[in-house]
């Protein structure tokens, strides 16, 4: 099965006091989900976007009229009735003469201890693309309740 959505969105910020660039414009998204089997999925995004706009957060801090492009694919395994295992990887387009194209990969589990309750472990590996920098590793941990 394959679903299909996409989305744009318009900011029509006026201007910040002593910015000095614009603000406002616009963004959108492209998003492919495709149910490979009822264990495993997959996904890809394709994104487009002012960084002036509020809409183009995969390009944040960016204070500059440049637009930018991104990527993003990734997917899902069912391994039991209560564990998923997730994985991306997303593409940044850079910003600057001396920037290369940043990157991301994250890798989660998610774990329903009892119906309602989802604890989720996560792995995220980030590179910046800014030359003479590392690439940076972060875990995250998250429990959910749901009512």
């Amino acid at each position: 099965m394959v679903d299909l959505s996409a989305v744009v969105g318009f900011d029509t910020r006026d201007d910040i006091a002593g910015a000095t660039y614009d603000v406002g414009g616009w963004a959108a998204k492209v998003r492919a989900d495709v149910t490979i089997t009822d264990q495993f999925s997959v996904f890809a995004i394709g994104m487009y976007g002012e960084n002036s706009s509020a809409y183009a957060t995969w390009a944040p801090y960016v204070s500059s009229n440049t637009e930018t492009w991104s990527a993003i694919v990734g997917g899902s395994f069912k391994a039991t009735e209560k564990v998923t295992f997730n994985t991306q990887v997303q593409w940044v387009e850079g910003q600057f003469a001396a920037d290369s194209d940043r990157w991301s990969a994250v890798a989660n589990m998610n774990y329903t201890v009892v119906p309602g309750l989802v604890v989720t472990p996560e792995v995220v590996y980030y590179d910046t693309g800014v030359a003479g920098t590392d690439g940076q590793f972060g875990f995250y941990g998250r429990v959910q309740r749901s009512f």
